[in-house]
């Protein structure tokens, strides 16, 4: 072979290398991608209406929000709103509009208007993507899910019977989870001191208290692949709501849901809803009267788990460890829960300690503490469907088929409506008639939702969180293994949840409180 054609070959097997690597391709296509976000933000892009909120752009039209929001997640509406300073502002998308309220105001005219302005919508079309359902079920499910029109609708139905079986069954449940708990935390009955993770023991107890109370004694949950899989399957929702190749880039999440999923159908598959909660057997009929598989209703359960432990369970932690990581609010919290404490005995004789918690919401401190902890680790946001044009408040145009985001933490950190130490916790903030309570506007505090959107599970929720509080003050101290107690962080990574886990582990000790060595200790939560 002669130079020439040496050289030749050799241009010609380096240029093939060049274009087939995956990297140069990678490149390409970003340009591109970038240069036809651009053509089109500047030829086809979204127009405002004069009494549209004020357009955001981005640097990169249709896809710079995208990237800001998969960057920073929760925080990119707080980076917008401290660099704008508007009360609602629209994000030009693909796909359409983004509107973000960040004024407390607000709230309330936006909850009235729940039918022009529809969460119902949104979560029969969550429940579809994010659970896989089939076409069959997707479209019963998405039939006059706002409500708008006269007819049935298994999303408003399905509401109502949860809010009922919740009422009427509010007592059972509460009493099945905190004698779950009382069980667990009955095994801790070491002298010297047992340290632990106090995240990973609440978040395990909390799990199998209120999933218990809800499933009955076959509770699926009780594999705790399951509890894995649902932490997974809540961390990669946002790549499965997208829907494209899910089991590729969201393999955990696909893995959690599928092993949920599987642990339902036999669960319901078994009759465990006889068994179980009113809540559960509600669900049940409710699903199967609309003609749902037992396929789809297993993958309706394996969504549900989102609001019945997602949220429940860095709620409690944060509850506990604010109350435990402050000594004068820790003795405050004694006395005051010390009057629900009854001590007989057993009829070997050893001690019986009852803590009857039917009146435990009459203390003020502790729904306080509980209001406080949901204010201050606030995540996720409030979403809603335009359904129509719609006018707010006579200045705002929301256009149809938009969506509507009220980020928690904006509305929770808006320091007109709370006061000077809105960046403190403060255990007392919610109670009236004390210094540092300031009223805020209707719909301001986003801890349990209002309106036609109330959270179902509020009595229930608040209930074991603070009967849990009670057992845990009366019975144990808890001290920090490293001496002072250090704040683990806010993971508010996780763009599914309304409350954000710690960041980091919180190691402790856990010591039985003199005097309180022995016995067995019960709750008394029906009448």
């Amino acid at each position: 072979m002669n130079s020439s054609t040496a050289f030749v070959s050799f241009e010609t097997k380096s240029i093939s290398q060049y274009v087939l690597s995956p990297t140069i391709i990678s490149l390409v296509l970003i340009t591109c991608t970038i240069a036809l976000a651009v053509y089109l933000g500047q030829n086809l892009g979204a127009r405002p209406h004069v009494n549209e909120p004020p357009f955001i752009s981005s640097k990169l039209p249709y896809i710079g929000h995208t990237i800001g929001i998969w960057k920073h997640k929760m925080s990119y509406y707080t980076i917008l709103s401290a660099k704008y300073r508007h009360d609602v502002f629209t994000l030009p998308m693909f796909g359409g509009r983004l509107y973000i309220v960040t004024a407390p105001s607000l709230v309330a005219p936006i909850q009235r208007h729940y039918k022009a302005l529809s969460f119902w919508f949104l979560e029969g079309a969550f429940t579809v993507k994010l659970g896989a359902l089939s076409n069959q079920s997707a479209k019963i499910l998405l039939e006059n899910a706002a409500g708008r029109e006269i007819g049935n609708s298994l999303v408003v139905d399905g509401m109502k019977e949860t809010h009922a079986a919740m009422a009427a069954g509010l007592e059972q449940m509460t009493q099945v989870a905190v004698d779950i708990v009382a069980s667990q935390i009955n095994g801790i009955k070491t002298e010297v001191g047992e340290k632990l993770d106090l995240w990973a023991w609440l978040e395990r107890n909390v799990a199998l208290m209120t999933s218990g109370a809800v499933y009955g004694p076959t509770n699926p949950y009780l594999d705790p692949e399951l509890l894995q899989g649902l932490k997974s399957f809540s961390e990669e929702s946002t790549m499965l709501l997208i829907g494209f190749l899910p089991s590729v880039l969201a393999p955990k999440g696909y893995a959690g849901r599928e092993k949920i999923v599987k642990g339902f159908k036999k669960y319901f598959a078994a009759g465990g809803p006889k068994h179980g909660s009113q809540l559960i057997r509600a669900r049940f009929h409710s699903l199967t009267e609309y003609g749902i598989s037992l396929e789809d209703i297993s993958r309706f359960e394996a969504v549900n788990g989102f609001g019945i432990l997602i949220n429940t369970i860095p709620t409690a932690f944060w509850s506990v460890y604010h109350v435990f990581s402050d000594a004068n609010l820790l003795a405050t919290v004694r006395e005051l829960v010390q009057p629900l404490l009854n001590i007989t005995k057993t009829d070997n004789g050893d001690p019986l300690f009852t803590i009857d918690i039917r009146q435990i919401k009459e203390i003020p401190l502790l729904v306080s503490i509980l209001h406080e902890v949901l204010r201050y680790h606030a995540s996720g946001a409030a979403a809603r469907m335009v359904m129509e044009d719609f006018t707010l408040e006579g200045k705002y145009l929301f256009k149809k088929d938009s969506m509507l985001l009220i980020p928690n933490r904006e509305i929770h950190s808006h320091g007109e409506t709370w006061g000077e130490n809105v960046g403190d916790f403060d255990a007392f903030r919610f109670i009236k008639n004390t210094t540092s309570s300031k009223k805020p506007p209707s719909g301001a505090f986003r801890g349990f939702g209002s309106g036609v959107n109330l959270c179902p599970g509020k009595n229930f929720a608040t209930a074991e969180i603070l009967a849990l509080i009670a057992m845990m003050v009366l019975r144990f101290d808890i001290t920090p293994v490293l001496g002072t107690w250090a704040y683990p962080g806010d993971n508010n990574k996780n763009m599914s949840t309304v409350i954000c886990s710690p960041d980091a582990p919180v190691p402790v000790e856990v010591r039985l409180r003199q005097g309180r060595e022995l016995g067995t200790w019960v709750f008394k939560a029906t009448s």
